[in-house]
């Protein structure tokens, strides 16, 4: 009998939680909630700018970004920068809104290669700087800590 590839994919990994990884212009929220539907055991949002958060604080640039995803399935909050005080501004605004209290995390964008992003030292170009990468951890783990919510990191 041939395996099928969902069985094969159990084998190896064992069954845990299988979520959708975020990627910029893709993982909209209309996409999200397919996904979910689907089987996506949690969700992430496209990468939303801590500084645009720290400068935005009405969140009307940002709002299209950050809608939940329909559904009862987890979701969370991807942000991407290079500047410590504004991955902890950022969290603090977004953890401390009602509509966005109900995120099971907050990810950190370290990984997206893509121009725009490196150039502002931002993404995958914060590997190149290990200090400050830790910085952005620290800044981002002490502000989402009174709200109970674990931080977890995209690298590539």
């Amino acid at each position: 009998m041939k395996e099928s590839g969902q069985q094969r994919f159990l084998d190896l990994f064992g069954k845990g939680p299988v979520g959708l990884a975020p990627m910029a212009g893709f993982t909209t929220p209309p996409f999200r909630t397919i996904a979910a539907r689907e089987g996506a055991d949690f969700t992430v949002t496209e990468l939303v700018s801590a500084k645009g958060i720290r400068y935005d604080p009405s969140l009307k640039r940002s709002a299209r970004y950050l809608q939940a995803t329909g559904g009862d399935k987890p979701w969370a909050i991807q942000l991407f920068g290079q500047d410590p005080p504004d991955f902890a501004y950022a969290i603090d605004r977004l953890l401390s809104d009602p509509l966005y209290s109900q995120v099971a995390f907050i990810d950190l964008n370290m990984g997206c290669p893509a121009p725009k992003v490196t150039r502002e030292g931002a993404g995958c170009a914060l590997m190149r700087d290990p200090s400050l990468a830790e910085a952005i951890v620290s800044a981002s783990v002490e502000a989402a800590a009174p709200y109970a919510k674990p931080v977890t990191a995209k690298i590539r």
